[in-house]
C-alpha cells in the first residue's frame, strides 16, 4: 500500500512539473506580429519586430496598465523619426524580460538624432535583454518625472549606450528615480575631458550590478546612494554633491577610476560621504576651486594600483589611514607606566647639610646613655 501511495505521489509531482505555467498565473501569450507590439498583458516574442510607430503603455491617468514582454532572444527596432520606441505613460508599467539572453531593443536605424529607447513616466523594471541607444542625443532609458515620481529598476540585463562621442545610457529627470540592483549599465562615450556620464541626473540608488564606461560613471546634483556593486570608469567615478557610499551588510562596493574618484560639481556645495568600500584611482578628488568640502571619508580602502592613495586630507577626528590604505580608528595612546617611589637613602645626610630627624634622636639617646654611665662611675 505504501509503495502504491508513493508511486501516486511521484506521478502527480511529475504531472504538476510538466503543466503549463499558465496554471500558476505566469502564462506568456506568443506574439507573432513582426511590425507591432502589445500594450498590455504578458507576451513572448516569436520573431524580430520592426516598428514604424512608437508603442504607448498606459495613459495620462487612470488604473495601472501593465505590459510584461519576454524578448525571447529577438530584436525590436524602430524605423522613422519618432522620439521613443516604448513610451510608458503615468499609469503604465513595463516589465522587460529575456528568457534566452540575446534579446535587444535598439534605436539603431532611427533617422532622428534624439530618441529614447524606453521613456518612462510611470514605472519600468528591466530583468533581462539589452536596451541600446545608438544616437548622439539619445538615451537607452529616460526616466522622466513630471507630475509624479517616475521610476525604473534594473535587476538584470544591460542598458547600453553605443554612441562613442556622447549621449547617455540612463538619463534621470530631477523628480525621477533610478534603482540598480543588478545587471550592467555600459556607456562607450567619453565626451570632452571624459565628463560624459553613463548615468545622469535625478535620484539614483545603486545596490548591485556593474557600471562600465571610458568616461564618468554617475553624475547627479540630487541624492545618490551606493550600497553595493562595481564601477569601472575611465576618468571619474562620480560627479556628484550628495553622494553616500555605505556598503550594506554582506555587500561590497568596488570602484576604479582612471583620473580620480570624484570630479566636483561646479557652483554647488559638495557634501559627498564615503563610509566604506574599495577604491582604486590616482587620487580621491580632482582639485576643487571652492572652499566647500568635496568629500568626507570615515571608512574604506584607497589604493592606486599597488601604491597607497593618500586621503589623509579628507579624514579627521579619531581616524587615520594605515599602511594598507584603509581608513581606521586612530589607535589609543599607550598607557603611561606609574613612577616607582624613591627608596630612602642609607645616609642621614640629605645632601643639603641638614640632619635627618631619626639621626638627631639617635644622638640624643647616645648622650643620655653616656651621662648615665658617668654618674654611676662618679658614685
Amino acid at each position: 500500500m505504501k509503495k502504491r501511495l508513493l508511486a501516486i505521489i511521484a506521478t502527480v509531482a511529475m504531472v504538476v512539473a510538466m503543466m503549463p505555467s499558465m496554471v500558476f498565473g505566469e502564462s506568456y501569450t506568443e506574439w507573432t506580429s513582426d511590425n507591432s507590439l502589445p500594450t498590455s498583458g504578458t507576451y513572448k516574442l516569436t520573431k524580430n519586430v520592426t516598428l514604424t510607430n512608437n508603442v504607448t503603455i498606459g495613459a495620462w491617468s487612470g488604473s495601472t496598465s501593465t505590459l510584461t514582454l519576454d524578448l525571447n532572444g529577438y530584436t525590436v527596432k524602430l524605423t522613422g523619426s519618432k522620439n521613443n520606441i516604448l513610451y510608458v505613460q503615468n499609469s503604465g508599467k513595463l516589465i522587460i524580460e529575456d528568457s534566452v539572453g540575446t534579446g535587444k531593443i535598439t534605436n539603431e536605424g532611427v533617422t532622428t538624432t534624439t530618441n529614447y529607447v524606453i521613456q518612462v513616466k510611470g514605472s519600468c523594471e528591466i530583468k533581462g535583454g539589452t536596451i541600446e541607444n545608438t544616437l548622439s542625443s539619445g538615451a537607452a532609458v529616460h526616466v522622466q518625472g513630471e507630475t509624479k515620481q517616475a521610476s525604473c529598476i534594473l535587476n538584470g540585463g544591460k542598458i547600453l549606450n553605443s554612441y562613442a562621442s556622447g549621449a547617455k545610457a540612463v538619463n534621470v529627470a530631477s523628480k525621477a528615480i533610478f534603482t540598480m540592483n543588478g545587471g550592467i549599465v555600459e556607456s562607450k562615450a567619453t565626451g570632452t575631458g571624459g565628463e560624459t556620464s553613463a548615468i545622469n541626473g535625478g535620484l539614483i540608488e545603486i545596490a548591485g550590478g556593474k557600471i562600465v564606461t571610458p568616461g564618468t560613471a554617475v553624475e547627479s546634483n540630487n541624492d545618490v546612494k551606493v550600497t553595493g556593486g562595481e564601477i569601472e570608469a575611465g576618468t571619474y567615478a562620480f560627479k556628484t554633491n550628495k553622494l553616500v557610499v555605505d556598503p550594506a551588510e554582506g555587500k561590497t562596493v568596488d570602484v576604479s577610476a582612471g583620473v580620480s574618484v570624484f570630479n566636483p560639481l561646479l557652483n554647488n556645495s559638495n557634501n559627498n560621504s564615503i563610509k566604506g568600500g574599495n577604491f582604486d584611482a590616482p587620487m580621491l578628488s580632482k582639485p576643487c576651486e571652492y572652499d566647500d568640502s568635496v568629500v568626507g571619508v570615515t571608512g574604506g580602502t584607497f589604493k592606486n594600483g599597488n601604491e597607497i592613495m593618500d586621503v589623509k586630507e579628507f579624514i579627521g577626528g579619531e581616524l587615520i589611514q594605515d599602511a594598507s590604505g584603509a581608513v581606521v580608528e586612530k589607535p589609543a595612546p599607550a598607557p603611561t607606566q606609574p613612577t616607582a617611589p624613591a627608596k630612602p637613602t642609607d645616609s642621614p645626610n640629605t645632601g643639603d647639610n641638614t640632619v635627618a630627624p631619626f639621626a638627631v634622636a639617635g644622638l640624643v639617646l647616645a648622650a643620655m646613655a653616656a651621662a648615665v654611665v658617668a654618674r654611676r662611675r662618679y658614685n
